[in-house]
């Protein structure tokens, strides 16, 4: 299955772009889930993981309809990664309030922290098994180590495939599932792909749609509701059967 949508919804800079000028924000949700699959949630990486939140956007979307959690920022920004089974744990408690809903958990490392496979393996051995993981990297090293990519084989977690500034543009499969983040290609947050990168995307996903069982794709460049456009095009042209 290929999940398509967004880096959260809730933008104020959407209204009178993609969502009606007159929808009041409580709306805001429903009217984007009617035409996306998924969302990944950003608020958890600064709040933590609410069950109350959970439970009522799960409640408000539709039945296959899938949410992708970014982990806590003190699990991967203050304690980067060391000593964090208890935060982890407490994480993932009130994230499966989501249930059947609930879908991979990324953790977005800092730019800051170097590769080191023995920290990531140290991690990865607390983990639970019933869940799905994607890790992100941001930091070059990350991304020349056959070592990482083999750690991550060995759980089944995804090496979260990025397009952003200064960062390899590179698909590294890991699991039988994949995780695609377009942040904006040469500026964060600010860049609006063109549709001929959307259409060379598109091919690629659907080739690995062949072998993988889910891929999940979060548009993550908000500013003037690019990701919205881009995420739109990008699912026209991979559901298509042309």
């Amino acid at each position: 299955m290929i999940y398509i949508g967004t880096s959260g919804w809730f933008y104020r800079g959407w209204r009178g772009i993609y969502y009606p000028q007159e929808l009041p924000p409580h709306e805001w949700f429903k009217f984007y889930a009617s035409d996306f699959n998924t969302v990944e949630i950003n608020s958890t990486f600064y709040r933590g993981a609410k069950g109350s939140n959970l439970k009522k956007w799960k409640k408000e979307s539709p039945p296959n309809f899938i949410f992708a959690l970014k982990a806590f920022r003190g699990i991967t920004h203050l304690k980067r990664l060391k000593d964090a089974s208890e935060d982890v744990s407490a994480f993932l408690k009130e994230a499966s309030a989501l249930g059947e809903n609930l879908g991979p958990i990324l953790f977005q490392l800092p730019p800051s922290l170097r590769c080191s496979p023995e920290l990531l393996e140290r991690f990865l051995e607390k983990l639970p098994q019933d869940f799905r993981f994607a890790f992100e990297f941001r930091s070059q090293g990350w991304f020349e180590s056959k070592e990482v990519e083999e750690i991550l084989r060995s759980k089944n977690c995804a090496f979260v495939t990025v397009s952003a500034p200064k960062l390899p543009e590179v698909v590294k499969i890991t699991a039988d599932w994949a995780y695609i983040r377009f942040h904006g290609k040469t500026a964060w947050y600010n860049y609006l792909y063109s549709d001929d990168e959307i259409k060379s995307w598109a091919e690629r996903i659907k080739e690995m749609a062949n072998r993988l069982k889910d891929i999940f794709v979060y548009f993550n460049n908000d500013t003037k509701a690019y990701a919205v456009k881009n995420a739109l095009l990008l699912k026209r042209l991979t559901y298509s059967t042309g």
